[in-house]
């Protein structure tokens, strides 16, 4: 792939709450979409907006020329790339790959380089809104690629998203401008769990909460979005307490890489990882709330 050339078939590797969404979204705005995830139905389930299923990651890479990846963590995507049937199997020719997910700068820059030696490019470009986002393709991107790279994909992911910001021209920056908003909604998690914890304690109903505090200074978009689940118990959010989990870990990763203090953020992870032993891990990113419920013993909605 070119400078020089559009791009008109785009392959997404992992199609599941974030990357499904945004397959359906290029597929409507006129791509070639081919997708290809271990579990068919997920493919099987975009097949009525013209995605096409492949059989593996080499197929998507022979028929594609732009390959997206939006799998769990760092050893899928090495999974997708490198193992059998695996990306690089498919490329005929020097390729593009953009990865998607929360990864951490070190995998990126690790993964350029292994890509480099035959001649592929890599744009980092981790995405941000959940998937609600997804689905109203408004996305926001955080993107550390070559501006070519970007000029290149950008087209493909107007479709999914409502802003793009060029953070750098280095993969490894996307990731690492990702992990500061990371950072802020697992703190932020944490606080309002503590927030409705507290105020249920004192005997504040959290409608009356959620009313002062959403058009007030202590409001958050977290606050703000997930509240309402605490309140209602339906505890859904669409984003998960597992993926917050492995991005908290990466925080810290990042954090003592560069010696930068991290002591609300560490707090917050702690507690992130307790609800994930309790057995909340499976389940919403809101269900943080429980853990707090589990240790002081009853419901606070």
């Amino acid at each position: 792939m070119t400078s020089g050339e559009a791009i008109r078939r785009v392959g997404f590797l992992g199609v599941g709450s974030m990357g499904g969404p945004m397959a359906q979204n290029a597929a409507r705005k006129g791509f070639e979409v081919y997708a290809y995830d271990p579990r068919t139905e997920a493919v099987d389930a975009l097949a009525e907006d013209g995605v096409v299923g492949c059989a593996s990651a080499a197929e998507v890479a022979r028929r594609t020329e732009l390959a997206i990846v939006m799998p769990f963590d760092m050893d899928q995507v090495d999974q997708a790339v490198f193992g059998p049937g695996g990306l690089v199997e498919g490329w005929e020719q020097p390729a593009l790959l953009a990865v998607m997910s929360t990864v951490g700068p070190d995998g990126i820059r690790a993964l350029e380089a292994r890509l480099a030696a035959g001649g592929h490019r890599v744009v980092d470009a981790p995405v941000s809104g959940g998937h609600h986002g997804a689905v109203a393709g408004t996305l926001t991107l955080m993107v550390g690629a070559a501006p070519d790279d970007l000029a290149l994909c950008q087209p493909v992911f107007e479709t999914f998203a409502g802003k793009i910001v060029h953070v750098g021209n280095e993969p490894g920056l996307g990731q690492a401008a990702k992990l500061i908003n990371n950072q802020l909604v697992v703190v932020h998690h944490v606080a309002m769990a503590e927030a409705l914890v507290l105020a249920s304690r004192l005997g504040l109903d959290l409608r009356v909460v959620y009313d002062i505090v959403t058009t007030s200074f202590g409001n958050s978009v977290v606050f703000g979005h997930r509240t309402p689940s605490v309140i209602d118990r339906s505890f859904k959010s669409g984003g998960a307490l597992n993926v917050l989990v492995k991005d908290a870990r990466l925080i810290q990763q990042a954090g003592q890489a560069v010696g930068a203090p991290l002591f609300a953020t560490a707090a917050a992870v702690q507690v992130f990882e307790t609800a994930r032993a309790m057995g909340f891990g499976d389940e919403d990113d809101v269900s943080v709330v429980k853990a707090y419920e589990r240790m002081i013993g009853h419901e606070i909605s």
